[in-house]
């Protein structure tokens, strides 16, 4: 059966009507579109599609169906199989045999090359951050993506971190272009049931490859070889995820290619080099929240990872408030153990690894000043078994997966009557 029911290349938007048979996982027609002088009539069906395919090739791939298209590069073809191969690794519980097919494999012309020799998906975040001025100078543009973290209907929210990431890309880069993309209009608690190993899709499996696809048109009109893909886990991570090494090397754009940038830094490390790679005058802006309880447009100061990062702050000698923390003071970081101790944080293993990345940080010298003497002390392993032992919180997590599911489904169902 074909993968593509309808595809519409406008200038600098496409839009794709997904198989009848897929809009279980993805009901609505996907569309990418680009801020960046880039003409989509001028690019090669098969490089235009790759938006689409990258973020689709997975879900085919779990449904153990043969789904096919007119023309996809040979590059594309071979990378599917390996990152496929990848997948099963990572998650055996489900077969993996679902395939893309090509009627035809066309090896497009290389593109014409550019200023810019080298991208980087760019989110404002910390692993980013190092990794843009890691590659910092001419040749390199920055990329962010529209859709990911911030949602299309929060446009307050996306103009305040787009204007903060084209103030570092002005300082950094030779230029920043934004992709605004559905992409992530999945149906996010279907696919997480389809193994208990993948309790998020996103996270889990859809990560590197959709948001590397959506940057091939980008890199295809300005001749780009290689994009970075900032490790959000060090190599001493040994668990499964959507974004690793052994993975986003593999991902083929047509004729560029992938680069997982960092892995061999841990979170603490990366930080650290922010900070000593910071002016006095101006440090940089980090935007490592993805829950903005409180609708900010930064970092809520109060989520598990905003915690992390200003703890890590103030253990690498910084000041959380000049660098995306604005309401952090010092009694910020003296709320923090009761939280702790009434099992308020909550977090996975790749968290509780972090957390002992930023304890082995911690300065000799420090004569036990309170907090850090907890830090110091705290046993994070034995918190994270704790919490990973408890009954009660294993039977909220499932509830709370139903109750996910039973409401997307009401979601849809009122958008249909809606319609």
């Amino acid at each position: 059966m074909d993968l593509i029911e309808r595809v519409i290349v406008e200038r600098r938007r496409v839009i794709v009507r997904p198989s009848r048979s897929l809009r279980r996982y993805f009901p609505a027609d996907f569309f990418a579109e680009y801020d960046e002088p880039v003409d989509l009539r001028q690019t090669p069906l098969s490089i235009a599609s790759l938006p689409f395919l990258w973020n689709m090739a997975p879900i085919v791939w779990a449904t153990d169906e043969t789904y096919r298209m007119d023309v996809l590069e040979p590059a594309v073809v071979r990378s599917m199989d390996a990152v496929r191969d990848v997948v099963r690794d990572m998650y055996p519980s489900l077969r993996w045999h679902g395939r893309i097919e090509a009627r035809s494999t066309v090896a497009t012309p290389p593109p014409a090359p550019s200023e810019f020799d080298r991208a980087l998906l760019f989110s404002g975040g910390l692993d980013s951050t190092y990794s843009a001025m890691r590659h910092s100078g001419p040749g390199l543009l920055l990329i962010s993506v529209w859709g990911a973290d911030i949602p299309l209907s929060s446009k307050r929210r996306w103009a305040q971190v787009e204007e903060d990431n084209r103030q570092f890309a002005e300082a950094n880069a030779a230029g920043l272009a934004v992709v605004r993309s559905n992409f992530r209009s999945i149906n996010q608690p279907r696919l997480n049931t389809l193994t208990s190993e993948i309790r998020n899709w996103w996270a889990d499996v859809q990560f590197s490859m959709a948001l590397s696809g959506l940057t091939a048109p980008l890199l295809h009109s300005n001749g780009i070889p290689v994009l970075h893909v900032a490790s959000g886990y060090s190599t001493a991570f040994q668990g499964s995820h959507g974004s690793l090494p052994h993975l986003d090397n593999l991902i083929s754009l047509g004729h560029a290619g992938v680069h997982h940038d960092g892995a061999e830094l841990t979170r603490q490390q990366k930080l650290l080099a922010i900070v000593e790679g910071s002016t006095q005058g101006s440090p940089t802006q980090l935007r490592v929240c993805y829950q903005n309880r409180r609708n900010v447009d930064r970092n809520c100061g109060e989520c598990p990872k905003c915690l992390r990062t200003m703890v890590g702050l103030v253990v690498a000698g910084a000041d959380p408030a000049i660098y995306g923390f604005p309401e952090y003071t010092p009694r910020t970081l003296s709320a923090i153990p009761p939280r702790f101790a009434a099992h308020g944080v909550h977090f996975n293993e790749a968290d509780m690894v972090m957390w002992q990345d930023i304890q082995a940080h911690v300065p000799a010298g420090h004569h036990r000043e309170p907090f850090l003497a907890w830090l110091q002390d705290m046993d994070f392993r034995h918190y994270f078994q704790a919490q990973k032992d408890d009954p009660r919180r294993r039977a909220r997590i499932n509830r709370l997966a139903t109750q996910m599911s039973r409401l997307y489904s009401v979601a849809r169902r009122a958008k249909r009557r809606i319609g």
